[in-house]
């Protein structure tokens, strides 16, 4: 009846089909509405009933298939039939689906990746859609419907081309809505073995993170999958060019907006030539780290990218590559371009330097980034400018010699001191020297290229091209300080002004590498040029003197006692006449000072002793009135000559009679320099002036204290060194506080002789920027060492924790600057206390990279500064670096707060991540951290271990009673199971963290150890949460009051674990012994799954004793079975089998249960009078068993 009662309901609906059906197309809408209203039009039954019908108009009746049997195809049409109905064919059919289908992706208002199912169903769709335009075009026989079909995919292709954009400007718009879920991407799938069948949905873990980037802001690994998986379908559709287009413009603007933070100014050539100095120094001393930058991290990010997303469709990938990243690659190289091209002022060598050495560097990094055809051009740009600045470099060596030589030679040093251009070309070479390396790179073959016109090459000199270029400028600087040296009318003078410029020169060739590149022989020259300058001035100055001093010798006539005392006279004269011009005189060196004085002595004083001696043997009585300066004045006189300026203030606290004139005459040279209102380091001779004035009253003070001298006098000393102290303290700030000095040193740095005698040894040069940092703007060399210098005096003077103190406050704007730079707050802790997890999920992901940059660069950066500031005094060392570095212990704090308040188990990634970042910054950890970070490695620790006993008693305290209807595996199984799995990527982290857990109270009542488990800490853990989450299990099974279901709930989750057990270290952890136990399990709940169902249908077989030879009883038991058999089919097609192999095992195991019996029930009715009484076969039974099966499988 059920039967008859089909056919009917076929009948009709054919009849509706056949009276409405005008065309093809309604046809097979009419047949889709029919399909979806009733479960028993199929459209496969519609299709063979249709085709039937159509048969049959032509007297073709076929023969009705038996309703028991599986649904079977669709017969073909005879061709006769096809009058009556027209055939659709195959590709019609399948592009009509697929438009259908098609349509409501491409018409959504919302993204379609918003919903992983949507997605994965339209890119299934375009892929058959992609298939039919192929077989299609490949026909060639239907042009209309490929037209169709290639329309539909253009618009599939714009659609996919807006959410390929969409991915990749705002990925977590497409993020499923469960914060932290798993996401889609196959290098997930293949880690964690998620494409096992199981079918996951997105379960709510967070999940680590892995290879973190300080500063690229990468998609997330779920989005790179979806976009590859898009890209791949626009390349295979023949969009692979509109693809790279739509790759470059969404990535240009994240590029683009991180050149931006970088504080790149795009400027035109032009304007980098119209700049002044200054601002182009500060545009260079950005682009530097910004090039590095991009060309180090942002290019090689977005290359990886790029090879991730277009993995395997390479020529697009390398074309959606070069489109993204040009635009600022080309901007920063035409800026270096500009640079190279502008002026070549000597001053700006260094500068041009760095830009060649970031260049220079990077080059061997760029081949493999820069392999491909498209952006080897790119590669060669680089290379270009490496090159141009190269060029530049040595045009500037070029124009400090046109410098030199233009350099007039008007107004004479006072004292024949060391002029202006020696202290500048030598502390330029000296400076130059310290990029010896890279100037000899660039030099390097340019010896014979320059041309002898322009450097004269002497077989006794260096052969290097940087050491011929070096010792050509020396010889140009020689010359024109002749030159220079003929404006004195005094030849003397003339020569001391020589031999000063001459050993400042040798100084500073001493000092430095030039030495290196100059060799013995040079120095050699020098010195021989220094001995006959000194002698020539003593010639000059002293022959007249000698003259005078000349008696005669024995065999030569006796002078008369009158012409001895008129040559006393005149000595006299000449001896004030010099000590008066001479004392003006400057000899800056101590030892060249030292060396004339006693050459001076060594000639006159003999003398002086041997006229002074004639004159007293001679008899006239008053000779005595005559000799005004013993031979010890004398001396004295001669050692007080070349002191110049320097004997102002070494001497005025000597000159006065007492302490109270001595506090006087400080009090009014002090008085002059506090009452300036610029910054005394804004001129070198009065920051050279005011400290040797501080050294003058704390030695003064000093010497005072151990003498009985008045109290309120030495108060009086005391309260002028405090106001020279809170000068000191203003100066300091305002040098530390700063990245360079105001007024007309600009943002230059100050090369400081080592010899702090040389008190004019400040030059301004732009010096080279050593190790310069990506993010670390350090203090300039030269403010260093002034900073340097009043650290000194302040400590000396008793200020010490003051200058503390103001170093850690003038570094205070600079430190909170950097960490707010890099995203995150000081204060993070306070800011966020009613911050809700994903807030401070957030929060975190910030905290993780600005804690390797404080601890990676910035801390040292800092250690470092404090050390060359300091240098020499720990204690002051300790103190400024500790108070200075309060705001990084202030971050510390943040990880504390997290510890405390992330005990829920989706915490626990992040927690780790925090934890492997303290333990990455420990190879680096100043040692003044060492206790806090410590602290707070064991706080993170505790945390972590404390939301694994969380975890535990969240699967124990799972109330729900909602367990899938089918006896598919629970969302809590998946959870879990994914969960655990995402922490073994963290093992070794975890294994730390759980280590030597054993021994703590509680531990034995938190993670049972049993003698057959794994039996690191880790393993144990893990081993027991899946007990209890088996435990757990074996309670929800009892929800569906249904043996058999229970057991399919319970086989299925079982496989589920160990599915993911054996696809992940898990597997490792818990050991094959622990898999075999959960496999017996299994085994359990299958044996008793097939006992609860399929035990019962043997049951009814079972025969009473001689009934077995009465038909009528075999027949009753057949028909029972036969109807028991049929409902366990009917309610168990509807479960599933997560595992396909399962569903086979399963079918294999009951039919060797159950056909053997069924084929003995067959041959007792055979043996009964009824014996040829029909019967449904043991094939028929054996193969609707395999149907369910099947059809559990597939559900």
């Amino acid at each position: 009846m059920a039967e008859d009662g089909e056919e009917k309901l076929l009948a009709t609906v054919q009849h509706i089909v056949q009276t409405l059906g005008r065309t093809d197309t309604m046809t097979e809408d009419i047949l889709k509405v029919f399909s979806n209203y009733d479960g028993r039009l199929s459209l496969d039954k519609l299709y063979a009933t249709r085709a039937a019908a159509a048969a049959a108009a032509v007297g073709g009746a076929g023969e009705r298939s038996m309703p028991a049997s599986p649904p079977m195809p669709p017969p073909p049409v005879a061709p006769s039939a096809a009058a009556a109905v027209p055939p659709v064919t195959s590709l019609e059919r399948t592009v009509r689906t697929l438009d259908r289908q098609i349509s409501q992706f491409v018409t959504m208002d919302r993204l379609i990746w918003a919903d992983s199912a949507d997605a994965d169903a339209f890119l299934e769709a375009v892929d058959d859609l992609i298939g039919t335009v192929q077989e299609l075009d490949a026909a060639g026989t239907n042009r209309g419907l490929l037209d169709r079909a290639d329309e539909l995919l253009s618009r599939c292709m714009a659609r996919l081309e807006d959410e390929f954009r969409a991915l990749i400007e705002r990925p977590d718009d497409a993020a499923p809505q469960v914060p932290g879920g798993f996401g889609s991407d196959e290098s997930e799938e293949e880690e964690y073995d998620a494409d096992d069948g199981f079918g996951d949905e997105p379960i709510p873990i967070a999940r680590p993170v892995s290879d973190f980037d300080v500063v690229i802001d990468a998609l997330p690994p779920g989005s790179v999958s979806d976009v590859h998986q898009i890209a791949r379908r626009m390349v295979d559709a023949g969009f692979g060019r509109e693809c790279a287009e739509a790759y470059a413009a969404a990535r240009r603007g994240f590029i683009d907006e991180s050149v931006a933070r970088l504080g790149i100014r795009s400027r035109t050539t032009d304007e980098v030539h119209s700049l002044p100095w200054e601002e182009l120094e500060f545009d260079i001393a950005r682009w530097i780290p910004a090039f590095k930058m991009v060309f180090r991290i942002l290019i090689p990010s977005e290359r990886r990218l790029c090879d991730r997303v277009f993995d395997g469709l390479a020529p697009y990938g390398d074309l959606a590559f070069v489109a993204a990243v040009r635009t600022q690659a080309l901007q920063l190289i035409s800026f270096g371009d500009a640079v190279a091209a502008a002026s070549r002022a000597p001053e700006r060598l260094f500068r041009v330097i760095d830009m060649y050495e970031a260049v220079r560097d990077l080059l061997p990094d760029l081949d493999p980034v820069f392999s491909d055809p498209y952006s080897a051009a790119l590669r060669a740009e680089v290379s270009t400018v490496c090159n141009t600045l190269g060029s530049s470099i040595k045009g500037i060596f070029m124009e400090l010699e046109n410098l030199i030589r233009r350099d007039p030679a008007r107004v004479a040093v006072p004292g024949g001191g060391i002029h202006p251009i020696t202290r500048y070309v030598m502390n330029y070479l000296r400076a130059a020297c310290g990029s010896r390396q890279t100037l000899e790179e660039v030099m390097e073959g340019d010896l014979g290229a320059v041309g002898t016109a322009a450097i004269a090459v002497d077989p006794d000199r260096p052969t290097s091209s940087l050491a011929v270029h070096i010792a050509w400028i020396m010889d140009v600087l020689h010359k024109n300080l002749e030159t220079k040296s003929k404006i004195y009318r005094d030849p003397p003078l003339a020569s001391i002004f020589l031999m000063n410029n001459a050993k400042y020169i040798i100084h500073k060739v001493n000092d430095s590498e030039l030495g290196i590149l100059l060799g013995d022989e040079w120095m050699k020259q020098m010195m021989s040029r220094v001995r006959r300058w000194s002698m020539e001035y003593q010639r000059g100055a002293w022959a007249k003197v000698m003259s005078v001093l000349q008696t005669g010798g024995p065999g030569v006539g006796s002078i008369t006692a009158n012409a001895m005392l008129q040559k006393m006279k005149i000595f006299n004269g000449y001896l004030e006449e010099i000590c008066a011009v001479q004392s003006d005189w400057v000899i800056a060196d101590e030892q060249l000072r030292a060396d004339v004085k006693s050459a001076i002595v060594d000639s006159v004083m003999p003398a002086y002793r041997g006229l002074i001696g004639r004159l007293r043997s001679s008899p006239e009585a008053a000779r005595d009135l005559f000799i005004k300066y013993t031979p010890e004045d004398v001396q004295a006189r001669i050692q007080h000559l070349f002191e110049g300026v320097a004997k102002e203030l070494r001497s005025i606290c000597f000159v006065a009679s007492g302490m109270e004139e001595n506090l006087q005459a400080l009090e009014d040279l002090i008085s002059q320099f506090l009452s300036l209102d610029r910054s005394l380091w804004s001129s070198s001779d009065d920051a050279d002036a005011f400290l040797e004035a501080v050294d003058e009253l704390t030695s003064t003070i000093h010497g005072l204290e151990n003498t009985s001298v008045n109290h309120l006098l030495l108060e009086s000393f005391d309260l002028l060194l405090e106001r020279c102290s809170t000068r000191l303290k203003d100066e300091f700030h305002h040098l530390v506080g700063t990245s360079g000095f105001s007024g007309d040193h600009g943002d230059h740095n100050i090369k400081r002789s080592q010899n702090e005698h040389d008190s004019h040894a400040y030059t301004f040069v732009a010096q080279p920027v050593k190790d310069f940092d990506i993010i670390v703007h350090a203090l300039p060399d030269g403010l260093v060492t002034e900073a340097n210098r009043i650290a000194r005096r302040m400590i000396a003077a008793g200020f010490g924790d003051t200058c503390a103190e103001t170093y850690a406050s003038a570094r205070q704007n600079f430190i909170d600057e950097s960490i707010g730079r890099l995203g995150v707050h000081a204060h993070l802790a306070e800011m966020f206390k009613t911050a809700s997890w994903e807030e401070l999920e957030t929060q975190i992901m910030r905290w993780i990279p600005a804690t390797r940059v404080v601890f990676h660069i910035l801390i040292p950066s800092e250690r470092h500064l404090c050390n060359c500031i300091f240098d020499g005094f720990t204690y002051y060392n300790d103190l400024a670096f500790s108070t200075a570095c309060k705001p990084f212990l202030q971050l510390l704090s943040f990880a504390k707060f997290i510890a405390a308040v992330g005990q829920n188990p989706e915490s626990l990634f992040r927690l780790l991540d925090m934890y492997d970042t303290l333990t990455g910054i420990l190879p680096v950890l100043d040692e003044a951290f060492d206790h806090e970070v410590a602290a707070l490695r064991e706080c993170l620790g505790l945390s972590i271990k404390g939301i694994f006993v969380a975890l535990e008693k969240l699967i124990r305290h799972d109330s729900s009673e909602l367990s899938p209807p089918d006896g598919g595996v629970h969302p809590i199984t998946r959870y879990v199971m994914n969960y655990l799995m995402a922490a073994c990527a963290s093992r070794h982290t975890l294994e730390e963290v759980m280590h030597l857990d054993f021994g703590k109270p509680g531990c034995a009542e938190i993670c049972p150890i049993d003698p057959d488990r794994p039996t690191s800490s880790l393993a144990v853990c893990l081993a027991w949460i899946v007990d209890v989450l088996i435990g757990n299990l074996e309670l929800k099974s009892r929800i569906y009051g249904h043996v058999p279901l229970g057991c399919v709930f319970l086989i299925n989750n079982g496989i589920y674990i160990i599915k993911k057990v054996n696809g992940c270290e898990l597997k490792i952890l818990l050991g094959e012994d622990w898999t075999r136990v959960i496999s017996a399990k299994v085994h359990q709940w299958v044996s008793e799954y097939r006992q609860a169902t399929w035990g019962r249908a043997i049951k009814i077989l079972e025969m009473d004793e001689g009934s077995h030879r009465r038909s009528s009883i075999v027949i009753e038991k057949l028909n029972h079975f036969h109807t028991f058999v049929e409902a366990i089919c009917q309610v168990q097609s509807h479960w599933v089998l997560v595992e396909k192999q399962q569903a086979v095992n399963l079918s294999t195991m009951v039919e060797e249960l159950v056909i053997p019996v069924y084929r003995d029930t067959i041959e007792l009715l055979k043996a009964t009078e009824d014996g040829g009484a029909s019967y449904v076969r043991p094939e028929d039974v054996k193969s609707r068993i395999q149907q369910l099966f099947k059809s559990m499988a597939k559900s």
